[in-house]
């Protein structure tokens, strides 16, 4: 028997490798790829992936900047997820499967050209994910109330497919996963507070079955109730929460410094500049 499971293990393996090697594995894998679905026929009738073209949801954009005389080429990427995707007040909450509605990955990079003494690229990047609050409710749409009652349902009481959403951010992205909640705080009618307050006591149900390396962070932030304020700089003022969600997560630097194959090339080249200058200093000695 355990040889039998290592030949189904293997050919498993073989399997997965030659969906990869076909192009299959970029649609039944990836959460971002629309056309997986339609297009599953067609390669399955084919057996490849190469001939279909997988469509992605999302923006993308390019700038050139300035920094203290520094040119820097900024890239924003966003990709929306096709799980649990759809129309305002018809998708919200949370799925049977752990996926939040209209869900969207953004992916901001920095490029800041090309390092001197190794030719190497220096980029950065950092992501953030946006999505409905990861809790069984709804809206029901009318035409009479344009901000319909939320309607919160209790199909989850230990919040296990709450807990299935973070997993699968944690899996994605690592630790530790901070959450920031925007909700209203006070209402005079109901009905953010009530998600707010649910959101709370699932974030705390959930830390207390983890490790606390693996704690969610959460942090409540009215947004409203800051914009409204006169004179207001939502960015200044958020700048804090930003911090600490770079000081916890940290972010990708591509650069010699945290390149290990760079280091010969930075001190091959280096010693050539100062053997050249060593060379010239010697030689205007001699002139002398």
């Amino acid at each position: 028997e355990p040889a039998a499971d290592t030949q189904t293990s293997s050919n498993d393996s073989t399997a997965e490798a030659a969906a990869a090697a076909a192009g299959w594995d970029v649609y039944d894998s990836s959460m971002f790829v629309w056309n997986a679905y339609l297009t599953r026929p067609l390669r399955a009738a084919i057996q490849s992936g190469r001939w279909t073209v997988p469509l992605v949801h999302g923006y993308w954009e390019q700038r050139q900047v300035c920094v203290f005389g520094r040119a820097l080429t900024l890239t924003l990427l966003a990709r929306r997820s096709r799980h649990f995707a759809g129309t305002r007040f018809r998708k919200r909450g949370l799925s049977s499967q752990g996926f939040v509605a209209n869900e969207v990955e953004t992916e901001q990079i920095v490029d800041a050209g090309i390092d001197w003494a190794t030719g190497q690229p220096l980029w950065s990047a950092m992501v953030q994910v946006r999505g409905s609050v990861p809790l069984f409710w709804s809206q029901q749409t009318t035409t009479l109330s344009p901000k319909p009652d939320i309607l919160l349902q209790q199909f989850d009481p230990v919040y296990e497919k709450t807990g299935a959403h973070f997993s699968d951010m944690r899996r994605r992205y690592g630790d530790p996963v901070v959450a920031l909640n925007l909700l209203r705080s006070k209402e005079r009618r109901p009905r953010e507070v009530l998600l707010r307050r649910e959101y709370a006591v699932a974030v705390d149900l959930i830390n207390a079955g983890l490790p606390a390396p693996q704690h969610i962070v959460y942090v409540p932030w009215d947004f409203s109730k800051h914009a409204k304020q006169p004179g207001a700089n939502i960015l200044l003022e958020l700048a804090p929460i930003m911090t600490l969600c770079l000081d916890s997560s940290g972010i990708y630097v591509h650069g010699p410094a945290s390149c290990s194959s760079c280091q010969p090339a930075i001190q091959a080249r280096l010693g050539s500049r100062c053997g050249a200058a060593a060379a010239g200093d010697t030689a205007a000695a001699a002139a002398a």
